[in-house]
C-alpha cells in the first residue's frame, strides 16, 4: 500500500465503523419501539376489561404491560404502567397490596427520567409517590427534578417543578383549609 494511500484507508476504516455503530443503536432503538405498540395495547385491553369487570383478563393484560414497561427504556412506560395497576387495584379493592409494585414502577420511571434528563418524568413519579401516601419518595423525586431542569437551563420546566414543589409540599393543614367552602 502506498503511504499516500494509507490516511484515505484509516478514514475510510472509521467512517466504516461509525456506521455499524450507528446501525446497532438504531436497530436497538426500534426493538424498544416495537414494544410499545404492544404495550399500549396491553394497556387499553386492561381498561376495557376493567371496564367489563373481568378482572382476570384485566390482570392478565396488565401483567403483560408491566413486563414490556420494565423492558422499555424509557420512563414514560413504568409510569403508564404503575398507573394502571392504581386502576386495576382501586377496580379490584386490593391497594394495599398493590402499593410494593407501584412503588416500584414509579422508581423505575424516576430513575430512568433522571438518566433521560426529564423532568416531566419526575415529577410524574413525584405525583404518584404522592398518591401512595410515600411524601419522602416524592420529595426525592422533586429534587431530582429540581436538577435536571437546572442542568438543562430550562426555565419552562423550572416553573413547573416549582408549582409542583409548592402543591407537593405544601403541609396537608393548608390542603385541608383550601378545600373548605369560604376558603
Amino acid at each position: 500500500m502506498h503511504r499516500s494511500a494509507r490516511p484515505f484507508v484509516v478514514v475510510a476504516m472509521a467512517i466504516a465503523g461509525l456506521a455499524a455503530v450507528s446501525s446497532i443503536a438504531g436497530a436497538r432503538g426500534r426493538s424498544a419501539a416495537a414494544l410499545d405498540p404492544e404495550r399500549l395495547a396491553s394497556l387499553a385491553a386492561m381498561d376495557e376489561a376493567l371496564a367489563r369487570q373481568d378482572f382476570p383478563a384485566a390482570v392478565k393484560a396488565w401483567r403483560q404491560a408491566r413486563e414490556l414497561a420494565l423492558r422499555s427504556r424509557t420512563w414514560r412506560a413504568p409510569v403508564e404502567a404503575a398507573e394502571a395497576e392504581l386502576r386495576l387495584a382501586v377496580a379490584t379493592d386490593r391497594l394495599r397490596e398493590a402499593k410494593p409494585t407501584v412503588r416500584e414502577l414509579f422508581l423505575v420511571a424516576l430513575f430512568r427520567a433522571r438518566v433521560e434528563g426529564a423532568p416531566d418524568g419526575a415529577l410524574r413519579a413525584a405525583d404518584g409517590f404522592v398518591r401512595l401516601g410515600d411524601r419522602d419518595a416524592a420529595v426525592l423525586a422533586l429534587r431530582i427534578a429540581e436538577t435536571i431542569a437546572a442542568r438543562h437551563g430550562d426555565d419552562e420546566a423550572r416553573a413547573r417543578v416549582r408549582v409542583a414543589a409548592d402543591r407537593i409540599l405544601r403541609p396537608a393543614a393548608d390542603l385541608t383549609r383550601s378545600a373548605q367552602p369560604g376558603s
